[in-house]
């Protein structure tokens, strides 16, 4: 199921909106590593790619080409979370602050999955389901249904690095959805992607870091991470 150039392929829909609300604290994090590249879907729709090593493997992780920022915080500090950088484990367990360009007239749906479990070598748990809530109005997560309540980042010991990969969809509009009604349903096994063509979700927004147990000493910070991409995309 995972080879060495493992892709996490998402597309993306597009739709007409009205000019967004765009708060500054929201512009002060529109920020993407330059080793990227925005390319596009056979529809034409924006797509951005981020490619990465870890050890000998070529990682490709493909995004809808616009950013939900993830930030998590603990005590006084704050980590943000950024195209693959690793996450300390004082911050996984702590249900983290999620912001996007959202237009107060649209509902959405945010959906945290873990493709890597139980390793990337044999995902056979995959997608692990961290985190769902639908019918969000605006960007008022706190105003949506909860599906799937947030778990954080448990990744066996000596597994390596696992992918934790936030996926923001935009919904035709409010939906019913029968999910909210299984009280037994299993995190695993989860298709993020079959959950959005069932209910006709367009791809609005995505992110992802990477965390391991035990983590690495020193943690792989954002700059490393970066100088280990893959150079793609540069002019």
């Amino acid at each position: 199921m995972f080879s060495k150039a493992f892709v996490c392929c998402f597309l993306v829909g597009t739709l007409a909106l009205p000019d967004k609300h765009v708060s500054d604290s929201t512009k002060s994090h529109q920020s993407v590593p330059k080793a990227h590249e925005v390319t596009t879907t056979n529809d034409g729709d924006p797509r951005l790619e981020v490619n990465y090593k870890d050890g000998e493997d070529d990682i490709k992780v493909a995004l809808p080409g616009d950013i939900v920022h993830v930030e998590y915080t603990n005590g006084k500090q704050t980590e943000t979370v950024h195209f693959g950088n690793e996450l300390r484990p004082a911050f996984w367990k702590v249900t983290p602050h999620v912001h996007w360009d959202a237009h107060p007239l649209i509902h959405y749906t945010l959906v945290m999955v873990d493709p890597d479990a139980p390793s990337r070598q044999n995902p056979t748990l995959g997608e692990f389901r961290h985190w769902l809530v639908v019918n969000i109005p605006g960007g008022n997560i706190t105003l949506g249904e909860t599906i799937t309540a947030y778990t954080g980042p448990d990744p066996p010991v000596g597994t390596g690095f696992h992918r934790y990969i936030f996926y923001l969809y935009r919904q035709p509009g409010p939906i019913e959805f029968d999910e909210k009604h299984r009280a037994a349903w299993k995190r695993e096994y989860f298709s993020a992607k079959m959950f959005a063509e069932k209910h006709y979700l367009k791809g609005e927004a995505g992110n992802f870091f990477i965390a391991k147990n035990p983590p690495t000493e020193p943690v792989v910070t954002e700059e490393y991470k970066y100088e280990t991409l893959k150079e793609i995309g540069e002019k």
